[in-house]
C-alpha cells in the first residue's frame, strides 16, 4: 500500500475512535444537555466512521453499496453540521435576547445568499470528472460546504465584532467543524472535476485531505473539551458589558418597531 493511501487510512482509524472519546468526555462533563445536536453529530460520526470502516473490508459488501452508505453518511452528516451551527449561533448569544433575534435574522439571510451564490458557483462549474456519478456527488458537497464556511466565517466575524469570548466550548465546536468543512470543500471541490473511474495516486492524496481535516477537527474538540472550562461566552474587556447591553436595549426597540 503507498505511503499516501496508508496516511489516509491512518487517519481515518484514529479520527472514529477519537469521536468516541469526544461523546464519553460530553456526557461525563454533562456538556451533553447544553449542547444536544452537537452530542448527536459527534455520535453520528462515530458510528458513521465505524460503520464505513466495516464496509469497507467486508468481502460481502459491493462498491455501489459501500458508496450508498458513504453518500447517506455524508448527507447526514452536512445538515448535522448546519444545524450544529444554528446551535453554536443560539449560545453565543444567550441572555441577550435582542442579538439572539438580529442574530437569528442575519443567520437566515446569510444562508440563503450564500445559497444563491453555492448554486451559482455549481452552475457554473458543474461536474466535468470520469467518474460522472461520484463527480456530481461532489459537486453537490462542495456546494454545501460552500454554505457551511460562509456561515461559520458568518459567525466569526459577528462574534467577534461584539467582543465574545473565543475561549469557550462552543467556539471550540465551532472551530473544529469550521477546520472540517475547509478540507472537505478542498477536496470535493478538486474531486468534482477530475474524479477518474478508479482509484489512482490522486484520490489517495484527496483523501489524505479530507481523512486529516476531519482529525484535525476531532482533535480540536477534545483539545477543547478537555483544557480546563475558561467560562461561557462573554463580552471581552475590549467591549465594556453596559456597552452591550445599552446595544441590547436599542436593538429590542428596534425589532419592536418592525
Amino acid at each position: 500500500m503507498p505511503l499516501v493511501s496508508q496516511l489516509w487510512h491512518w487517519c481515518w482509524f484514529a479520527s472514529t475512535p477519537l469521536c468516541g472519546v469526544v461523546l464519553a468526555r460530553l456526557f461525563v462533563t454533562r456538556f451533553y444537555k447544553e449542547v444536544p445536536v452537537f452530542t448527536t453529530f459527534a455520535g453520528w460520526l462515530a458510528a458513521g466512521s465505524a460503520a464505513l470502516i466495516y464496509m469497507n473490508y467486508a468481502p460481502s459488501i459491493t462498491p455501489d453499496q459501500y458508496y450508498f452508505a458513504f453518500a447517506l453518511v455524508s448527507a447526514v452528516t452536512g445538515g448535522l453540521a448546519f444545524a450544529v451551527i444554528h446551535e453554536v449561533f443560539r449560545h453565543i448569544f444567550e441572555g441577550y435576547p435582542a442579538l439572539t433575534q438580529l442574530s437569528t435574522r442575519l443567520f437566515r439571510r446569510t444562508t440563503i445568499v450564500l445559497i444563491c451564490i453555492a448554486i451559482g458557483l455549481a452552475w457554473l462549474a458543474p461536474a466535468s470528472g470520469a467518474g460522472q456519478l461520484m463527480a456530481t456527488f461532489y459537486t453537490l458537497g462542495r456546494t454545501f460546504d460552500t454554505v457551511l464556511c460562509g456561515l461559520l466565517l458568518f459567525l466569526f466575524i459577528f462574534s467577534s465584532s461584539l467582543g465574545l469570548s473565543w475561549r469557550s466550548n462552543i467556539f471550540g465546536i465551532a472551530l473544529g467543524i469550521g477546520v472540517m468543512t475547509l478540507g472537505t470543500l478542498a477536496a470535493y471541490a478538486i474531486r468534482s472535476q477530475v474524479e477518474p473511474t478508479v482509484r489512482n495516486g490522486i484520490t489517495d492524496v484527496l483523501d489524505l485531505v479530507t481523512e486529516s481535516s476531519t482529525l484535525a477537527g476531532v482533535v480540536t474538540w477534545t483539545i477543547y473539551l478537555f483544557a480546563h472550562e475558561r467560562g461561557p461566552s462573554r463580552p471581552s474587556p475590549d467591549l465594556p458589558a453596559h456597552v452591550l447591553e445599552t446595544w441590547t436595549q436599542e436593538l429590542q426597540r428596534l425589532l419592536h418597531h418592525q
